[in-house]
Order: structure tokens, then sequence, then C-alpha cells
């Protein structure tokens, strides 16, 4: 069973999410981007799927003894559309 994680915000600059490495150690990833603008609306109303065997392809970032994945919002893989 796959497990879904939710992110509060993108990263505004790069205009892409991060992932823990850690969140992707057994299986696939569900992803919900959970930012809702002034009107209440979802910026990303779709469910994305994060693919464990492609992610070592995206940019990392060190944060604390953790390795955090930049995957761009426009490369990820629409799962479900809303």
């Amino acid at each position: 069973m796959l497990k879904e994680y939710k992110i509060k915000e993108p990263i505004w600059s790069t205009n892409s999410i991060g992932i823990l490495d850690k969140r992707l150690m057994e299986n696939d990833l569900i992803v919900s981007i959970i930012y809702k603008t002034s009107d209440g609306t979802l910026l990303y109303p779709n469910k994305y799927i994060i693919r464990r065997k492609e992610v070592h392809k995206y940019p990392k970032q060190f944060l604390k003894n953790k390795t955090l994945y930049i995957i761009p919002i426009d490369e990820l893989e629409i799962l479900d559309k809303n």
C-alpha cells in the first residue's frame, strides 16, 4: 500500500516540492499539495505519484543530516485529476 504525504506549501522560488529520502525508502509516494489560494481553492488540486526509482535524477539538498530531493511541480506525475 502506498503512503500519502501532504505538502503544506511548495518551494516558491523554484516552483518545486521537497521530499525527504526517508519517505521513499520502501515504496513510491502519493503526494498532495494542500496550499490554498486566498479564495480557499487548492492551487494544485491533483494527487501526484513520486516513483522511488526515478527520484534520484532530481537535485538534492542537505538539511541537518537529511537528504531532500527537490522535484519541480511540472514534472510530477498526476495520479488522480480532480
